[in-house]
Formats: structure tokens, C-alpha cells, sequence
């Protein structure tokens, strides 16, 4: 058994039979539960690093590179004991190729140590945050960044285009937008992840315009908008598909967009590095995208105008995503595993009190016993996290094909992996059909947002397993 740590929520039955989520309080703790290492090539693994990394072109003084930060989820590492209580490594490789010849142009590698003096302390969900400079010439490049446990011997990948500005040249150059997050007596955050939770008071977009101190005067136009997208929760897998060219089968629709927001502002002066900058508030979860156009006037003797263009893609997602700390993030899941009338009786209670009482009520008749009750909601919102940390992309990772499967199921024994599918095994007979799950990556490149969406090759035969699995969860036994 390998002890691992997603979901930052302590459940406690107390007096009265009354399930308290500690973490919609403020209360601090975290649960220790073990689960079975899953075998094969499943990339839904313990000790396989989940991590961000944000890769920012940049010149400090005269040097060009890229400024790189990688953050890491401790929980998502294999600790081990340690003299002085637990230890894990992850080696960081990180390799930069010129885009067009694909030559390796700068490589580093370093080891982080991360130690914690007791169990609890590593399962909780935080954070390592690692950065470096990697110095490159102008141009246009692929940064890879490699992640491995050192005592898993598991890793993961992240890569990127990115480009390096020559701000040597006299040529007008636009940077790339960048977005922090402010909070009232915070500092501010940068947004690291394509995913920002809504805990912010406002966001602030900001970027460079280079060698325009010649200009007369540059007018910037942002616009910030909407996209309509697919935000219904996966149905069972021996349902009807969904149909080619639906919502729920595009996933995103990229002609129905909604503008939200429209501003301008002139920039009088301009020097060799001018700031942009703009700020929105009071946005909704949703799926955005901001345009950045520069105009800029009397760049040259004969008065002719030119423009540069910018765009970033981003989502609101909930208060404190992926995590669920609130009783109605709590409540909403248990859609895979109710009966008709069940969850619709604790969504209609009239009082938060009432809404409480009900959702442990349906726990605690699941279960024959309050520590029972205890470990099988621990499973449970362990399996919903676990589903938003691997499977979000424009909505929610449990309310995806692949996130169903996998808090139902668990992670699968094995996966093939194809340019535009994946297969779920969930036995080591490869031609079980009743136990192997086809997803097909549905790409849209039209939106120029990265998401792809995974659509279940659902099939009747599969009614009788799932059922059998959901009567498993209504029977109190994790699996």
C-alpha cells in the first residue's frame, strides 16, 4: 500500500451522527488514506509529480533568457522516512530546442529535497515552488520540462512555445500577457496555471511594448471575452452518446461568444519599454479570452500606422478549485452514485443547517457504522479532486467522461495511449470488453485554446458493471 494524499478535507462523524467537513469551517487537519498503487502504464498514479510551470521571455539588463518557475504538488510525491521523519526528491530536467531545427540550444538539471518532521505534513495540499533563469539568444523555441520522483523512478512533462524578443533590433515588439491574481491584503500571485481559482478581488493583465520611443502616440484596445461551453456532468457509459456537433460533444463552441468587456486607453509617452497594463473584477467562473490590439501612430517619417496583437486564454473556476470546501461543492457530485429523488431531496432544503443534516444523513445510510461513513466520504472526495487535478480542461475534471470513470472505478490498471484516444483497461484481459473504457479526443483548433475534449465510446453492455459498481459505493466499500 502506498499512503497518498489528494484531498485537503478532514470528515469527522460527531455527536448526533453529524458529518462535520472540517475544512468548510477553517478548521486545518488532513486525512491519511491508503489506496492500492495502480500497475501498468496508468499515467493516474501515486508518485507521479503534478505540476505547473509558467516560462516568461525576458531580458534582465542586457541578457536575453527565460525566466522558468515550476510549482510542485507535495502530495502528489512518494515521501519516504527519514532520519528526521520524511523525505522526497524530484529531479527537474529542463531542455530548450530551437523551434524550426529542433536542435537542443540549453539543457539543466537539479535535484529538490523536500522534508517534512511528521506523515500529516506531507499529504497536505501545498506547493513547492522552484525557479530558474535559462539563458537563451533571441528566437523561437520549445521548452520541455521533465519531472521525475527519485523514489518512484515516475515522471511527467510539460512543454511550451515560447518567444524570445530580439529587444536589440529596432524593430516594435509586443511581450506576452501576463496575469496576476490580487487579493486585498495579499501580495500579489502570479497566475501560474490556466486554471485560477476565483479567490481573487481582481486580476491584472499586464505587458511590455518594446522600441516604440519614436512613436507619436499608441492607442491600446482590450477586449475580454466569453466563451459558451459544455458544463453538464458526464452521463453513465451505457447511455446514448453524445451526438457529432453537439455542446457536450465539441465541448467548447467557438462561434458563440459573448464580449464582455471593451476598453481603450492612449499611451502620450512611450519609451524604450513601455508598460501596459489593465485590470478586470467581478468575473464569473467561465471560459475567457483576452485580445490585446496596439496601434501605434508616426513610427516612421511618412506617418504610417502599424498594429501588434496579443492574445491569452484563461478560466474561472470555483472559490478554492480543485479542491471542494464548501457544502454545495461537496453535494453536487454525488450524482454518479444516488438514486433518483435523492439528490434533488438535499438540494431543495431550505436551510443550510437542513441541506447539512441531509447530505450526512445519505452518507451515514450508505454505511454501517460512523467510522465506515468516515472512510467512505474520504474515498470518495478524494476520487472527485484527484478527477480535477487529471482530467480539467474547459469544465470541471469530475463532470468529464474520463473523470466519471475514474471516481466510479479508480484509477484503471493499465492505459493506452493513441494521437486521438486512450484506453482503460480495467482488467489484465485485453479483449474483456465489458472492462476496457474508449475515449476519443475530440480537437477543435479553430479557438486556438488548449483543450481537447475526451468523449466515452459508451455501449449498453456496459449498464450491469457500473451498476454492480455503484450498489459496491451504496454498500459502504471502498475500493
Amino acid at each position: 500500500m502506498i499512503s497518498r494524499r489528494i484531498l485537503n478535507i478532514v470528515t469527522s462523524i460527531g455527536l448526533g451522527g453529524i458529518a462535520v467537513i472540517s475544512a468548510m469551517f477553517g478548521c486545518g487537519g488532513s486525512s491519511q488514506l491508503d489506496i492500492m498503487d495502480t500497475r501498468g502504464d496508468s499515467g493516474y498514479e501515486p508518485g507521479i509529480p503534478n505540476f505547473d510551470m509558467e516560462a516568461i521571455p525576458r531580458w534582465h539588463e542586457d541578457d536575453p533568457g527565460i525566466d522558468l518557475s515550476v510549482s510542485i504538488l507535495k502530495a502528489s510525491l512518494i515521501f519516504v522516512r527519514a532520519e528526521n521523519g520524511y523525505s522526497a526528491s524530484v529531479m527537474t530536467e529542463v531542455q530548450v530546442y530551437d523551434q524550426e531545427t529542433e536542435d537542443l540550444v540549453a539543457e539543466e538539471v537539479w535535484t529538490d529535497t523536500m522534508v517534512a518532521t511528521t506523515y500529516a505534513q506531507t499529504q497536505l495540499f501545498e506547493t513547492r515552488l522552484t525557479t530558474r533563469r535559462i539563458p537563451v539568444a533571441p528566437g523561437k523555441y520549445i521548452i520541455q520540462v521533465t519531472l521525475r520522483d527519485t523514489n518512484s523512478d515516475k515522471k511527467a512533462r510539460r512543454r511550451r512555445q515560447i518567444k524570445v524578443l530580439d529587444l536589440t533590433s529596432d524593430t516594435i515588439m509586443l511581450s506576452q500577457i501576463q496575469i496576476e491574481s490580487w487579493r486585498k491584503g495579499s501580495p500579489p500571485a502570479p497566475a501560474m496555471k490556466f486554471h485560477i481559482p476565483s479567490t481573487f478581488d481582481s486580476l491584472r493583465c499586464f505587458l511590455t511594448l518594446h522600441n516604440a520611443s519614436g512613436a507619436q502616440k499608441t492607442s491600446v484596445e482590450i477586449v475580454l471575452q466569453r466563451f459558451l461551453h459544455d458544463t453538464s456532468v458526464a452521463v453513465p457509459p451505457y447511455a446514448f452518446s453524445p451526438m457529432i456537433g453537439t455542446l457536450d460533444y465539441r465541448g467548447i463552441s467557438y462561434d458563440r461568444v459573448d464580449t464582455i468587456q471593451v476598453r481603450s486607453q492612449t499611451i502620450e509617452t512611450l519609451d524604450q519599454e513601455t508598460p501596459i497594463e489593465f485590470f478586470f473584477s467581478s468575473l464569473g467562473k467561465g471560459l475567457y479570452f483576452i485580445h490585446v490590439t496596439v496601434h501605434i501612430t508616426g513610427i516612421s517619417p511618412g506617418g504610417d500606422e502599424g498594429g501588434l496583437n496579443g492574445s491569452r486564454g484563461f478560466a474561472i473556476m470555483g472559490h478554492s478549485f480543485p479542491r471542494l470546501t464548501t457544502l454545495d461543492d461537496l453535494i453536487e457530485p454525488l450524482v454518479y452514485i444516488v438514486r433518483e429523488g435523492e439528490l434533488d431531496s438535499i438540494r431543495v432544503a431550505k436551510t443550510g443547517i437542513d441541506k447539512r443534516r441531509r447530505f450526512d444523513s445519505f452518507w451515514l445510510s450508505l454505511a454501517e457504522n460512523k467510522q465506515s461513513a468516515t472512510n467512505l466520504i474520504k474515498q470518495y472526495y478524494n476520487r472527485i479532486e484527484e478527477a480535477n487535478l487529471y482530467f480539467t480542461g474547459y469544465k470541471e475534471g469530475w463532470k468529464t467522461d474520463r473523470g466519471m470513470i475514474y471516481v466510479v472505478l479508480g484509477p484503471p490498471i493499465s492505459i493506452q495511449y493513441g494521437i486521438d484516444f486512450e484506453v482503460w483497461h480495467y482488467s489484465n484481459v485485453d479483449q474483456d470488453q465489458l472492462t476496457t473504457y474508449v475515449f476519443k479526443r475530440i480537437t477543435l483548433v479553430e479557438g486556438n485554446l488548449p483543450f481537447d475534449n475526451y468523449v466515452l465510446d459508451r455501449r449498453s453492455y456496459y449498464d450491469q458493471g457500473w451498476l454492480n459498481a455503484i450498489a459496491r459505493w451504496r454498500r459502504g466499500v471502498t475500493f
